[in-house]
């Protein structure tokens, strides 16, 4: 095996992915390979493999580093934090782990999150890892990351701390259902740091000790080691496994384990913790410990072709935000249904999550899109929101002062009520009533205004009811201005929303600063019980930025004494 080493400071993943640059996808797309490491997100520059001599390629170009790729996004500014990379075929994204929680890198290079709050600003999470739905559950460390057949399912590993010194590792799953997210614990123990899917035989593998290589739970079918310290799926589908001081192969086609090279890697090379299986044959091996180097090994060549990986037979739906978008029992009927298709490997949960939705999503915000912005300026007393309106049998106003010209599409400025037109909007009961439980307890709790053909909102901005009506219809709020997320999330309380809420408190936790900590908590105080957990999180970064809030907003400390209320005032002192 030709062994090369090229200088990477502190090297922490090493992904490949579809070339963004690549003309269509087909069964074997253009690949780049990405190293994390000191410098940033960089290229691998791999000499073409084709045309290789058996036992390796003879002379040739040396593998190098290219310049960092320009990242952007929300979470740009965690890459340095990543310490694991995984390539998702479904949502076309490299998935990274990141204390807290999970990112995503999409085609154009931005990073944003996916799953968790892995916000380095807001106190660390205390105690151990939580399953349940977001924002309860909570994701701490995870270090291996791994997906499936099934379309929003993240496997990952994370090591718990336990009595005595000792540590637990825990395999978890993270299911992502249109913006809700459910954790959950798969197995856990003396597992080791293994943790791949190999999408040519459809196996979800991982050690459940340091000496055997198992199929994720309820399979359990176990391959014996020494003592694996990790391992990855090549291009063929083969499992390539670092065991003890041995480089072993676990072959696709039948399971059998055979060894390539003992004493690997031989030379002067540092010890090993990771690895990585780039297209051309190559073995990628690094120290996510803080090693100096990367170091890669041309494998031996075989007989074998590259195995192209199984493709989505439509593309699914990408990989969403944690955002709102479903109710907990939507969330939990759909996650049964996926885990009945999941285990009679069916592999319908892709459709469920696909084209099909996408389709759904489309139609429903085509309901809401004309009547939303298509403006006022009907016949006197006419409808001026064109036949889009038609079908909706009642009208939302936005009773909190009128938006901008256009905003609307109620009634026309010259009718009964036109000055509504802009801040009003066509809508559907039957919708409204199966995705809001306030509308549901309205229009069927024998109100007076229960059948009026108007439901006024006071207090409603404009701009927070449209994104809530688009959240409502097509479970995405949209692109939320800073100035609007505190209308938005006092709105979302106030018709019983607690997912959008809860994702647009997020943002706002992602936003503060010690300059503007104290403004959020004597708003967050002052809006009720509804913004508890928002303001439980804005008291934890005050505690942690207590010396930066005085230097930055001297005057915000007097202001919390003056306005503040005695029970948020005994919680900063506690």
């Amino acid at each position: 095996m030709r062994v090369q080493v090229v200088a990477a400071t502190g090297v922490r993943a090493v992904v490949a992915r579809p070339h963004p640059a690549a003309a269509g996808w087909g069964p074997w797309p253009r690949q780049e390979v990405l190293v994390f490491c000191a410098f940033g997100v960089c290229p691998l520059i791999l000499p073409d493999s084709q045309g290789a001599p058996p036992g390796g390629r003879v002379g040739g170009p040396a593998p190098a580093l290219d310049e960092p790729i320009k990242l952007g996004g929300d979470a740009a500014d965690r890459i340095g934090e990543v310490t694991a990379a995984l390539y998702d075929p479904h949502s076309y994204f490299v998935i990274l782990a990141v204390p807290g929680g999970m990112l995503s890198l999409d085609s154009n290079d931005d990073v944003n999150y996916i799953v968790g709050d892995p916000d380095p600003r807001v106190a660390p999470i205390v105690g151990p890892p939580r399953d349940g739905l977001e924002p309860e559950a909570a994701i701490t460390a995870p270090w291996r990351v791994a997906v499936c057949r099934a379309a929003n399912l993240i496997h990952f590993l994370e090591v718990l701390q336990g009595p005595s010194a000792t540590t637990v590792t825990l395999l978890r799953r993270a299911q992502i259902l249109h913006g809700l997210v459910a954790v959950g614990t798969l197995a856990y123990g003396e597992l080791g740091g293994g943790l791949s899917y190999n999408p040519h035989t459809d196996a979800l593998l991982y050690n459940d000790t340091p000496y055997s290589i198992s199929l994720v739970p309820p399979h359990g079918s176990h391959a014996r080691f020494l003592n694996i310290l990790c391992m990855a799926v090549d291009e063929r589908g083969d499992v390539l496994v670092l065991d003890e001081r041995s480089l072993r192969l676990m072959r696709r086609t039948d399971g059998q384990v055979v060894t390539l090279e003992r004493d690997f890697p031989r030379g002067d090379v540092p010890a090993v913790s990771s690895l990585a299986a780039p297209p051309g044959g190559w073995l990628a091996l690094w120290n996510a410990s803080g090693g100096q180097d990367l170091v890669l090994v041309q494998l031996p060549r075989t007989d074998a072709q590259p195995q192209p990986q199984p493709q989505p037979q439509a593309r699914p739906q990408q990989l969403m935000p944690a955002a709102a978008a479903a109710t907990a029992a939507t969330a939990a009927a759909v996650e049964d249904a996926a885990a009945e298709e999941e285990a009679a490997g069916t592999g319908q949960r892709e459709l469920l999550c696909g084209s099909a939705v996408a389709k759904l999503v489309a139609d429903f915000a085509a309901l809401l899109q004309a009547p939303i912005y298509g403006g006022g300026g009907g016949d006197a007393g006419g409808d001026g929101a064109g036949s889009a309106a038609v079908a909706s049998d009642v009208i939302i106003i936005a009773d909190g002062g009128e938006g901008s010209e256009g905003d609307g599409g109620g009634e026309g400025s010259g009718g009964e009520n036109g000055g509504d037109a802009r801040r009003s909007f066509p809508a559907h009961r039957a919708i409204l009533a199966a995705r809001c439980p306030y509308f549901r307890r309205l229009f069927a709790g024998g109100f007076a205004d229960s059948a009026a053909p108007r439901v006024e909102l006071p207090g409603a901005e404009l701009e927070a009811l449209a994104a809530v009506l688009r959240h409502l219809y097509t479970g995405d709020p949209g692109e939320l201005a800073e100035g609007l997320l505190r209308p938005v999330a006092e709105l979302a309380d106030r018709l019983l929303l607690p997912e959008l809420r809860d994702h647009v408190a997020a943002r706002l936790v992602r936003s503060v600063t010690p300059g503007t900590v104290v403004d959020a908590m004597l708003w967050a105080d002052r809006a009720g019980a509804g913004m508890e957990g928002l303001l439980r999180r804005l008291v934890a970064y005050f505690a942690a930025h207590r010396a930066e809030v005085a230097a930055q907003a001297a005057g915000g400390l007097d202001e919390l004494v003056s306005k503040g209320s005695p029970g948020l005032i005994r919680r900063l002192l506690a």
